[in-house]
């Protein structure tokens, strides 16, 4: 079977090799320092002092880099035995999830269900005006979509931002449906916009942008004594 993923994993050849390349320079910078190479805020100091400073200074340098690359390795993944998700947006997790990978072990990841046990799916959506520096600043409309699980026992797990591959997104869910027998509720069919779907050509954003700007119409329009009619839906 195929794995999806979505999001970003980090191997452990690529950890070692930052590990690695970090104790490097900080050793030549401490090297460097003591034979008379140091920056000049450290040429006053004694070459003990200089070493030892130039040497802590790119080491922590080195860590802030490593950091930053271990905290963006955030991922759903789901299986023919299951789905988990990890997520590292509590900072301070990524010195044991830089262990478990120097050490050969799989990282724990926050969310670890079996697919077996995945009775039935919802998807949602909800429109969001935000501006970020990305945008420049600039006010712009986002869908998030929200796929939430319904588990055997009855427990719901929800699951966000996975539009940010909708190509794999699509084929998980199709498969959950198609293969696992799962039970897709889908009120604003959205996997039909979905790439592979019979209707995505159109694209799920600009499908999402004309239900988005066609409901905010209707909410412009409706009269306040009309506030309840049809709400049966």
């Amino acid at each position: 079977m195929k794995t999806f993923t979505i999001g970003k994993t980090r191997s452990r050849t690529t950890i070692a090799l930052v590990c690695v390349g970090t104790l490097a320079a900080a050793i030549a910078m401490a090297i460097g320092c003591a034979g008379g190479a140091a920056p000049v805020y450290l040429a006053e100091f004694p070459p003990v002092v200089r070493s030892a400073c130039g040497g802590v200074l790119v080491f922590m340098l080195g860590l802030l880099a490593l950091s930053s690359i271990v905290t963006s390795s955030s991922y759903w993944r789901l299986t023919e035995s299951e789905i988990c998700c990890r997520s590292l947006s509590v900072s301070s997790d990524w010195p044991r999830y830089t262990y478990d990978l120097l050490r050969g072990r799989e990282p724990e990841v926050d969310i670890r269900i079996a697919t077996a046990d995945v009775e039935r799916i919802r998807l949602s959506w909800k429109g969001q005006v935000v501006a970020t520096p990305w945008t420049r600043g600039i006010p712009m409309v986002v869908y998030p979509l929200t796929v939430a699980m319904t588990l055997s026992d009855g427990a719901r797990v929800e699951f966000y931002n996975l539009e940010r591959d909708v190509e794999t997104l699509a084929g998980a869910l199709r498969y959950l449906v198609n293969k696992c027998g799962v039970t897709l509720e889908d009120p604003d069919d959205m996997l039909s916009h979905m790439p592979g779907g019979p209707l995505s050509a159109e694209g799920l954003g600009d499908y999402l942008d004309r239900l988005y700007y066609g409901k905010s119409s209707v909410a412009r329009h409706k009269t306040p004594g009309s506030h309840n009619q049809g709400e049966g839906r």
